[in-house]
């Protein structure tokens, strides 16, 4: 019976087959769907009143989206 001590690790291999896509065949992948963080810091970066502090519709509600997406997904 061989155990794994007797096992010598160089002449172990493995072989992985791996399928891939040529950039030129025009298949990209699709980009991954934003998230409310996301979309919250999107607006943020964009927004004057996100920027200097002030209260804004807008950014509001993409934070209140942030902290429901946060407490659906805690156990």
């Amino acid at each position: 019976m061989t155990t794994a001590a007797d096992l010598d690790p160089a002449t172990l291999t493995t072989t992985y087959e791996v399928w891939t896509c040529e950039p030129a065949c025009g298949v990209r992948p699709a980009p991954p769907e934003p998230t409310p963080w996301g979309r919250f810091l999107d607006h943020a970066v964009g927004c004057a009143d996100c920027r200097a502090g002030q209260r804004c519709a807008a950014g509001n509600g993409l934070h209140h989206a942030v902290r429901e997406a946060v407490t659906a997904a805690t156990p």
